[in-house]
């Protein structure tokens, strides 16, 4: 009797093994088909490099853009004590301009 206990033991053992190594192997072809397409060529790289880098580049004049607005908003409404939204008039800057050039 222990013999025919051991033996079951042995085959549900093997047969999860069976079943732990099609999983991994259904696992690991799911990966592979989820992997992006690897650039081929030096061209292929270099457009994606340059695509990125041009990306990188944009954003971070929009905020740079985006940040020098409210600092002077903030600098002429707070620190200044005007109305924020005066700051990004044309007739403020042009009184600027003048007062620069010697005009007024």
């Amino acid at each position: 009797m222990t013999n025919e206990l051991k033996n079951e033991q042995r085959m549900s053992q093997n047969s999860r093994t069976e079943r732990t190594r099609k999983a991994k192997a259904e696992h690991k072809k799911k990966k592979v088909k989820k992997e992006k397409k690897q650039p081929e060529s030096t061209k292929e790289i270099f457009l994606s490099r340059l695509a990125s880098t041009g990306i990188k580049l944009l954003i971070f004049f929009i905020i740079i853009i985006f940040v020098a607005i409210i600092g002077l908003m903030i600098g002429f409404g707070v620190i200044g004590e005007g109305n924020p939204v005066d700051a990004l008039k044309w007739e403020t800057w042009q009184h600027i301009l003048d007062i620069i050039n010697g005009k007024e």
